[in-house]
């Protein structure tokens, strides 16, 4: 996580120089790539969730697209085409983070117009309120209703919680990688409370912190949700490994970021 912290602190510049053993020599040419991300000691969906999870804090070698298999290489190959081509879909968000963006223009309106926005989508209500429910905030009772969680978890990360929850029901959609949604839906959740309570030490406003940290991978929400657009142009159902999901979150993950943050017009994300 630390890794995370640092990137978003330093930017993609040059960080300060690490301190402990040297980095492990680069893998020689022709030799065979790691096959997949490291995995905690066991087995079931949590060693997958770690796995998953630490990969994109200490991604696999790269991987050239001749070592990959056949659905690997048609899904990164496809990504790739999209992104050169600008043709990948940067979903359009739902009305209601359109609407919140608008109130938080305006300056300063009373929570109540945020919540008659938030009550037109019942479903993006019930995600607001289950994260100010969640293990990830710690607040002692749970939040009453829409309104008690608007106020606990502040009107900027409210968009962040709500583009999040759009991204993730796009990929819901996406077959294989519905759990990998789940998994950073939770990261970017817990992402949001480190960030906020880092705020007040680098001089930040906790709100726009926690919005960093809630939308800190949004792009890899984006290359999850290209998995349809690729199997439509292939005409094919694929099952991508993490091995092709990381190079492409290698190679398209910058260019996606700020595909994003121009389309939604969210300078923050750069």
């Amino acid at each position: 996580m630390w890794r995370w912290i640092k990137r978003w602190l330093f930017g993609t510049g040059k960080e300060p120089e690490a301190r402990g053993p040297a980095a492990p020599p680069p893998r020689a040419r022709g030799a065979a790539p790691r096959a997949e991300p490291p995995k905690e000691e066991g087995t079931g969906p949590a060693a997958e969730a770690v796995g998953f999870l630490r990969f994109l804090d200490d991604p696999p070698d790269a991987v050239a697209l001749h070592d990959l298999g056949e659905d690997d290489r048609r899904f990164l190959a496809g990504v790739l085409k999209l992104v050169h081509e600008k043709r990948l879909e940067v979903p359009v968000l739902p009305r209601a983070a359109v609407e919140v963006s608008r109130l938080l223009a305006e300056g300063d309106p009373p929570v109540g117009r945020y919540v008659e926005v938030l009550e037109q989508d019942p479903s993006l209500s019930l995600e607001v309120l289950r994260a100010a429910n969640s293990a990830f905030y710690g607040f002692r009772t749970p939040a009453k209703g829409v309104r008690d969680a608007v106020i606990r978890l502040g009107l900027h990360p409210v968009r962040g919680l709500l583009i999040t929850a759009h991204l993730r029901a796009r990929v819901l959609n996406a077959g294989p990688f519905r759990r990998h949604a789940g998994w950073l839906n939770d990261l970017s959740l817990a992402l949001g409370r480190v960030f906020r309570s880092l705020a007040q030490d680098l001089g930040l406003d906790p709100e726009e912190a926690a919005t960093r940290g809630l939308l800190f991978h949004v792009e890899h929400f984006i290359i999850l949700g290209a998995l349809g657009a690729v199997q439509t142009a292939v005409r094919r159902q694929l099952a991508p490994s993490d091995v092709a999901l990381a190079e492409a979150f290698r190679r398209c993950g910058d260019r996606v970021r700020e595909l994003a943050a121009r389309a939604w017009d969210l300078p923050v994300l750069l």
